[in-house]
């Protein structure tokens, strides 16, 4: 659909910055954060909060998000080389979210209680002290 990634991410920043505008998300001297679960949509949102940082009216700063799961094979290493990429701050949570849905609880649908440790988790001190807002894409839905 788009000749270069150049114009995909454009896009994608015309949209967040709509929504921004439009529900009054960011103040002056924010530090909005953005889940990060190399999942392609929070990734994009990592990016487009990234280039609307850069031209915004009001100059906040982004951090990228990431609650580990508790699995050890786990790989972030690509989220953490776009965040370098892009000079967004990573930082990474550990819980045991993971074991807890699967392998004590062993949930058979466990997407209820998975995202309810997710949000408990991100009120942790790493995840409270990294922004004073959390967003995920979910948040910038329109």
């Amino acid at each position: 659909m788009y000749d270069q990634k150049g114009d995909c991410y454009a896009e994608n920043a015309f949209y967040v910055r709509r929504a921004v505008d439009h529900y009054h998300m960011i103040d002056e001297g924010d530090r909005d954060c953005g889940r990060c679960f190399r999942r392609q949509g929070l990734l994009a949102l990592l990016v487009a909060l990234s280039q609307l940082s850069r031209f915004y009216p009001h100059h906040f700063t982004v951090v990228a998000i990431t609650l580990e799961m508790g699995y050890d094979e786990m790989d972030f290493s690509p989220v953490q080389t776009l965040c370098d990429k892009l000079g967004v701050e990573y930082i990474r949570v550990p819980t045991q979210i993971g074991p807890i849905v699967f392998d004590i609880r062993h949930e058979e649908n466990p997407c209820s209680l998975c995202a309810k440790l997710r949000r408990g988790a991100c009120t942790m001190p790493p995840a409270r002290q990294a922004a004073a807002r959390l967003r995920s894409a979910i948040t910038l839905t329109m």
